[in-house]
């Protein structure tokens, strides 16, 4: 799954993603089979109704004859299905940016209604308001791509499925859909919200209990540097998570072997977009609008990734390979805590749903 090995070509692999994006619109645009039949049916009704407008006048010189015009619906529709991807991902950089913008809104009431009610009317003292303040911030940081996610689902299901007509062979590029594949895709896309849920909700408490290890870290370079891998590594297993999805069989549990095996690889293609966030830690503000922007092109980018076999001529990285295995066994032993408070989540939330339902 991971394209090559290493820091490095997870690093590489997300300077890329913006090229691999505009290669997928551009090959989406040409190769489309709906829009290129369409244009081909629009191109002859314009002959024919030539045709026509010569034919009327010839039979009959002394009258302006009929001018036929060519349905609208022929060109909207050519329009709507020769987008490519870029129509998607821009509707899904509005929702996010507008999520920002109302977290933003949300935030400035709060810091309005402290400063004008005096703190002595508060139960809480001016300390306990800024903690609590921080705990909002740092569970906004965690939360923050979980509404994303939410809202960016459907937009997601979109790319993924013109990106799978990139893979598909010519003589399966007319398909006619069926109720029973249109079943099979919506319990497809339920199951998908469902494991998307589950990873969502684990990555943010591995990210949650490295933010814990950091701030009990007494030398503030380390904490630094645990905050950068840690947010690196958590946006990085979102992006890939949902590209290993699509393959069916695949089981998320198969999932966190793969990031042990391979976890200087998802340090690195999200290692840019941890620095970001590092200098821009206010996600109700820059922070946020990066991280609207980006994390959709994360998400994109591994969906259109070619995995490449490791090169006889490629240079021996024997420090990252030393790191990766040195940390190995702590890296497993770390996801252990997070996946039992997600099996506990997940099963007394659906032990409640269950009891109120039933």
């Amino acid at each position: 799954m991971a394209s090559g090995r290493g820091f490095v070509s997870g690093l590489r692999d997300f300077l890329a993603a913006p090229v691999r994006l505009w290669y997928m619109h551009q090959k989406l645009v040409l190769l489309n089979p709906i829009a290129r039949s369409m244009e081909n049916i629009h191109q002859h009704h314009l002959e024919r109704t030539r045709r026509l407008q010569i034919r009327n006048k010839i039979m009959n010189p002394y009258s302006g004859g009929s001018t036929q015009s060519p349905p609208e619906q022929v060109t909207a529709f050519t329009s709507a299905d020769s987008t490519g991807l870029f129509q998607p991902l821009v509707r899904m950089w509005f929702i996010n940016v507008g999520l920002i913008l109302l977290l933003a809104i949300l935030s400035y009431l709060f810091s309005s209604l402290r400063t004008k009610v005096p703190v002595e009317s508060w139960t809480l003292t001016s300390s306990a308001l800024d903690v609590a303040s921080k705990l909002i911030s740092s569970f906004l940081h965690i939360c923050l791509p979980l509404f994303m996610e939410l809202v960016n689902m459907l937009y997601l299901k979109k790319i993924c499925d013109r990106i799978a007509l990139l893979k598909e062979k010519p003589s399966k590029e007319v398909h006619h859909p069926s109720s029973s594949s249109t079943e099979q895709s919506s319990s497809s896309l339920g199951a998908t919200i469902m494991d998307r849920l589950y990873a969502l909700i684990f990555f943010a408490l591995f990210e949650l209990q490295w933010d814990l290890i950091s701030m009990l870290s007494s030398n503030y370079r380390i904490s630094n540097l645990i905050n950068i891998f840690a947010v690196a590594f958590m946006y990085s297993c979102y992006a890939i998570e949902y590209r290993w999805r699509q393959v069916s069989g695949r089981t998320f549990d198969g999932f966190l072997l793969h990031i042990v095996e391979h976890w200087t690889y998802f340090v690195g293609y999200g290692f840019l977009l941890g620095v970001g966030c590092f200098y821009l830690p206010h996600f109700i503000g820059w922070g946020g609008m990066l991280l609207a922007i980006t994390y959709p092109i994360l998400v994109i980018g591994a969906l259109g990734s070619n995995p490449r076999t490791r090169s006889s001529f490629e240079l021996p990285v024997w420090i990252e390979d030393r790191v990766s295995s040195l940390f190995r066994i702590p890296l497993a032993l770390s996801l252990k805590p997070a996946l039992f408070l997600t099996n506990l989540i997940v099963r007394s939330s659906v032990s409640v749903v269950y009891r109120l339902w039933f």
